[in-house]
């Protein structure tokens, strides 16, 4: 959500450029705590601003990425940040997408709440099982 708003606000040229790299310091201070830290914000905003250039997208996601899977190994949990790096494996299937909806609207739709649902629940399912675990 946060990376939403900061692409409006850079996206917004009634905002001056001052104004505008305060706010993305203040928007990546405000998620560095989340989870994906401030590197979803700057992932989403470096997909956004390259959009129609697929290999600088990856480029620059591969290397938030990256930045991320270092810090957490060397600082947290090695096999945590070892895992991150399987975000790459997520390339090929966004090489392959056309960037049009598929045209069966009832199936979207069922997709769509499907994922909604399944994202939720997958958090709440794994948030207890570590509360079991601890």
């Amino acid at each position: 959500a946060w990376a939403v708003v900061l692409m409006a606000i850079l996206d917004n040229e009634k905002i001056n450029k001052y104004l505008k790299r305060l706010l993305t310091i203040l928007i990546f201070l405000i998620t560095f705590p989340s989870d994906w830290s401030c590197i979803a914000v700057f992932a989403i905003i470096f997909m956004n601003n390259y959009r129609g250039n697929f290999k600088k997208q990856m480029i620059m996601m591969m290397l938030g990425t990256l930045m991320y899977a270092t810090v957490y190994f060397i600082f947290l949990d090695k096999v945590y940040g070892l895992l991150q790096l399987f975000t790459c494996l997520t390339i090929p299937i966004l090489y392959l997408y056309n960037g049009e909806r598929g045209k069966n609207k009832k199936v979207n739709n069922f997709l769509k709440w499907f994922f909604y649902i399944y994202y939720l629940l997958h958090l709440v399912i794994l948030g207890l099982i570590q509360l079991l675990i601890k």
